[in-house]
C-alpha cells in the first residue's frame, strides 16, 4: 500500500507523533505501554539520554536481542 499524503496531512501526523505531544496525552489519559514499575513511559525524550541511564550490560542486552535491527537502521555503533 502506497500512501501520499497531503502536506497538511503530514504536518499533522509529525505534530501528533511528537515527544511534546506524547507526553502531553500521557499525563492526560496515561499510556498502556507503560511498565508497573515506572513513573512515566515517555521520560525525557532527549537524545543520547540512555548513556546516563543505562547500565553497559543493559545496553548489551538490548544489541544482543535487537542488534540486527539496531544495524539496519543506524544505530550501531553505539
Amino acid at each position: 500500500m502506497l500512501f501520499n499524503p497531503t502536506d497538511e496531512q503530514l504536518a499533522e501526523a509529525i505534530d501528533r507523533s511528537s515527544f511534546a505531544r506524547l507526553r502531553e496525552q500521557e499525563e492526560k489519559d496515561g499510556f498502556r505501554e507503560r511498565p508497573e514499575k515506572a513513573e512515566r513511559f515517555f521520560r525525557e525524550g532527549r537524545a543520547g539520554q540512555w548513556k546516563d541511564v543505562l547500565t553497559p550490560a543493559q545496553v548489551q542486552r538490548l544489541v544482543d536481542a535487537h542488534g540486527e535491527q539496531m544495524q539496519r537502521f543506524g544505530y550501531l555503533p553505539l
